[in-house]
């Protein structure tokens, strides 16, 4: 019975993996012209579009999320007033990079600084705000910088700027970067400088009047064509080595996703003359795509029975089945029923064999719940039901287990020795007895005749 029941699990495996086959990928879905792509639901994390999530690249400007990461976490007042140093404003001389206009010894505030560096992406208002957080040392600040990813677990960035301008020993990847966003966002400051169209700099000591500054994230400028109602923040970024960049966020209907467009080219895509940006475009396509067609869907319900398992020392049972701990829920393309979705147990976690006492819910191994050939996460499976243990059959098993054991089998060794010793000591000791007896015997005949 128990071999008919495993049988026909393994069947249902089988013949569900050959199905899985005539799905298609997410990332055959779509097709974007940037070179990097990473799309993942700030939901419950599920990756949608994954183009060379790893691929190490220049960051160009998405740099700054690092940097203002850094000074929020280590800057208290917001509202302290620093000056533009010299050697900062100096080091922009004839680069012809993104800058605010900030002139050597003019009175800004750090929250000021943070405005310039997010929205206008001004290069400057980075090198000032690391100077100053640094203590008058930019590379300390760099070093906080690196410190700070290293922390997240990203393993694939390095920081030797505070602004993002190619050099060499700079980069990182998108995969990083969606996680360094994810943790920024939870900042509610960063989240609102970030998603802000339109930035008034109050009149400095340099400035008599209020300066306006404009985001360079078009997704979220409506007066662009680029603009994407559904979209927030986050942050561009444009240098010869990173190519077109952003990073961006996007809700509708009680859905979020967070996109990382790199290496994106500027194009005539309409043969107008006029380039267009594809990290907007690839980024508003995956969007729109994503809201479209994906939902979220039950891929492991607890009733589900998975696999079995052999159960020992039991009277009654012979297996017992594996389940989803709980029920796990995920982003699944509109088109796919609950027979795309395959759960499949990871081998080496799964025991070959129990043993009784077993609780209905106890962890026993774990699966991967797949979708179209790829891994959607993994999940604990349980025991679906409780196991008694026949007392009889485990008595004779610790028995049957400590004769096994090397220190029992030369105990047993010594005392069969010393049984067998002790029984030929009687044996002769008993011959001796009885030849001492006869021997009386003869001499008391003797004695008598």
């Amino acid at each position: 019975m128990r071999k008919a029941i495993i049988f026909l699990f393994s069947m249902v495996i089988l013949v569900s993996s050959l199905s899985l086959g005539a799905s298609a990928s997410y990332n055959d879905e779509l097709e974007v012209k940037s070179n990097i792509l990473f799309m993942s639901s700030l939901d419950n994390g599920t990756v949608i579009f994954d183009k060379n999530a790893d691929l190490k690249t220049a960051p160009a400007s998405l740099t700054k999320i690092i940097t203002g990461m850094v000074v929020l976490e280590n800057c208290k007042d917001l509202s302290e007033v620093v000056s533009a140093p010299a050697s900062v404003i100096r080091s922009f001389d004839g680069k012809n990079s993104s800058n605010a206009g900030i002139v050597v010894g003019e009175e800004i505030t750090v929250d000021d600084l943070l405005h310039l560096m997010l929205i206008k992406s001004a290069n400057e208002a980075a090198a000032i705000l690391a100077y100053h957080v640094g203590g008058d040392d930019i590379d300390n600040f760099i070093g906080m910088m690196n410190d700070f990813v290293k922390k997240l677990g990203c393993k694939n960035t390095h920081f030797v700027n505070p602004h993002g301008l190619d050099e060499e020993g700079q980069h990182t990847t998108a995969r990083d970067l969606s996680i360094i966003v994810t943790h920024a966002l939870k900042n509610e400051k960063f989240a609102e400088i970030t998603s802000t169209n339109t930035y008034y700099l109050p009149p400095t000591n340099k400035r008599p009047e209020q300066t306006r500054f404009y985001s360079t994230n078009f997704l979220i400028s409506p007066s662009t064509s680029y603009y994407y109602e559904y979209a927030k923040g986050v942050k561009t970024g444009t240098t010869e080595l990173a190519g077109c960049c952003l990073i961006s966020t996007a809700s509708k209907n009680g859905y979020t996703y967070l996109c990382v467009a790199m290496q994106g080219p500027s194009e005539d895509i309409n043969g107008d003359g006029s380039k267009k940006n594809l990290a907007f475009i690839d980024s508003k396509k995956a969007y729109e795509w994503a809201f479209k067609n994906l939902k979220l869907k039950v891929v492991a319900d607890p009733s589900d029975v998975v696999t079995v398992v052999n159960v020992n020392l039991s009277s009654k049972v012979d297996h017992v089945r594996l389940m989803p701990k709980e029920e796990v829920s995920d982003l699944i393309p509109t088109k796919v029923d609950s027979t795309g979705i395959f759960i499949e147990p990871i081998p080496e976690t799964i025991p070959k064999n129990l043993e009784a006492p077993i609780k209905k819910g106890d962890v026993i191994g774990k699966a991967r719940v797949m979708y179209a050939g790829k891994e959607l996460r993994t999940i604990d499976l349980v025991a679906g039901e409780n196991v008694n243990r026949n007392i009889f059959l485990y008595v004779g098993h610790l028995i049957k287990t400590a004769f096994k054991s090397t220190t029992v089998k030369i105990i047993a060794g010594v005392a069969l020795l010393l049984l067998t010793f002790y029984i030929v000591v009687n044996i002769l000791y008993s011959k001796k007895k009885k030849k001492s007896r006869i021997y009386m015997v003869n001499n008391y005949r003797n004695f008598r005749r």
